[in-house]
């Protein structure tokens, strides 16, 4: 049994996702205007010239979302927009890298878990424990997900998952994690 095809974007299989900080660096980044291996580059031209594409978001935001804690609502913003790219780059027509945008998902996910959990334990917040057994569990469940969507190149169970993950997360925990910062802080 030989090995499984390259996912899109010529990418190598094994793709390690889990939590990671800035100390690890920055990411690395193409310089502009070059494209993945094995990707057409678009030709640059105005705007009349350029391809028609459809742009529509995955998921947006609602006001039914917003928590009562500005950088926790920022970085919730941040991940809805992030996940929106990841589902842009996994379109047919998509020039982007949808291995490139899930790494970056998956590093500011990490991050936003991160300064949660700083948050919670500097409120001495009594949920610390199960709120961080979620964050775990989420990136053990991403990991088998992931790995699936490498295997098969098909992202829609991911997609799915993810996004009923972030708008469980942020009306559940979240919501109650934010109620109690408001209150304690």
């Amino acid at each position: 049994m030989g090995a499984p095809p390259p996912p899109r974007g010529g990418r190598p299989h094994g793709l390690c996702l889990g939590f990671s900080s800035a100390a690890d660096g920055p990411m690395e980044r193409r310089p502009a205007g070059t494209v993945p291996a094995g990707r057409p580059a678009v030709r640059a031209g105005p705007p009349s010239q350029q391809p028609q594409r459809r742009t529509m978001e995955f998921l947006s935001w609602s006001p039914d979302y917003d928590l009562p804690h500005p950088l926790i609502n920022a970085q919730h913003q941040a991940l809805l927009a992030a996940l929106n790219a990841f589902a842009a780059a996994t379109a047919a027509d998509s020039e982007a890298d949808p291995t490139e945008t899930l790494v970056f998902l998956t590093k500011y996910t990490a991050e936003h878990f991160k300064d949660e959990e700083r948050l919670m334990a500097q409120a001495n917040y009594p949920h610390l424990a199960e709120h961080r057994a979620e964050h775990v569990a989420l990136f053990e469940e991403v990991e088998d997900r992931v790995q699936a969507f490498i295997i098969d190149g098909d992202a829609t169970g991911l997609l799915d998952f993810l996004r009923a993950w972030l708008l469980e997360h942020i009306g559940g925990a979240d919501r109650q994690l934010a109620a109690y910062l408001f209150d304690h802080t």
